[in-house]
C-alpha cells in the first residue's frame, strides 16, 4: 500500500483509556484521553480520519505497540479543544 491508497475498513471501538506521553520535545510525561479500537492500522496510517456514520469522530494517532490489532484515535472533540489554543504567530522548533 501506498501513502496515496485509501482503505476502508471496519473497526471496534473498545472504550476510552488515559494514556501517558510526551510531546516531540522530549517534554514532561503528560495523559490524554484517547479512544481504543481493534483494527488493523498500518505505521503510515497515522492522522488518518475515524468515520462513524460518515462523520469524522476522531483520528488516529498510533498502532499499539503491544498489539498491532490495536489504535489509538484522539477524539474529534479533544482536537477542537487543542485547536482553540493555537496562535497564529509563529513558534520555535527548539534544537
Amino acid at each position: 500500500m501506498s501513502p496515496g491508497d485509501r482503505v476502508s475498513t471496519g473497526a471496534i471501538s473498545l472504550g476510552s483509556v488515559v494514556a501517558p506521553g510526551r510531546d516531540i520535545y522530549s517534554g514532561p510525561i503528560f495523559t490524554r484521553t484517547m479512544d481504543l479500537v481493534v483494527a488493523s492500522v498500518d505505521a503510515l496510517e497515522a492522522g488518518s480520519p475515524v468515520l462513524r456514520h460518515g462523520v469524522v469522530v476522531g483520528v488516529i494517532a498510533q498502532r499499539a505497540a503491544v498489539d498491532g490489532s490495536l489504535a489509538y484515535v484522539v477524539p474529534v472533540a479533544q482536537l477542537r479543544t487543542q485547536l482553540a489554543h493555537v496562535s497564529p504567530a509563529g513558534v520555535s522548533t527548539q534544537h
